[in-house]
């Protein structure tokens, strides 16, 4: 029984200001983030996403060449792309990485 007698309500969903959910809000940019227009941000963001994931982890060089053979390419966040591409995350293909390992994305365009 509720105050002075009155039966409780049951039943009527939670209580005033509880059970809302706040609006959500958007992730912080990362690594992922989209907006890639170029090879050389896709290369270092494939990099970056290395340093940020433990390192190197290339399909086998069979897997690769079969992938390459349907015209796609893994990427390193497991994503797909074209072989001399970049996935819709903005981190380039594993073909284009392993093209030239050591080819960070250091070449510069107008503007940088």
């Amino acid at each position: 029984r509720g105050r002075r007698g009155a039966p409780r309500a049951v039943g009527r969903g939670p209580a005033p200001g509880l059970g809302r959910r706040r609006a959500a809000s958007p992730p912080p940019p990362g690594p992922c983030d989209h907006g890639v227009v170029d090879r050389d941000e896709a290369l270092r963001r494939a990099h970056r996403f290395f340093d940020e994931h433990s390192g190197w982890a290339p399909p086998d060089p069979d897997t690769l060449t079969e992938w390459e053979a349907e015209g796609v390419s893994p990427c390193p966040d497991e994503c797909t792309a074209t072989p001399d591409g970049w996935c819709a995350h903005g981190i380039a293909s594993w073909s284009l990485v392993l093209a030239d390992p050591h080819d960070t994305g250091r070449h510069t365009g107008p503007g940088r």
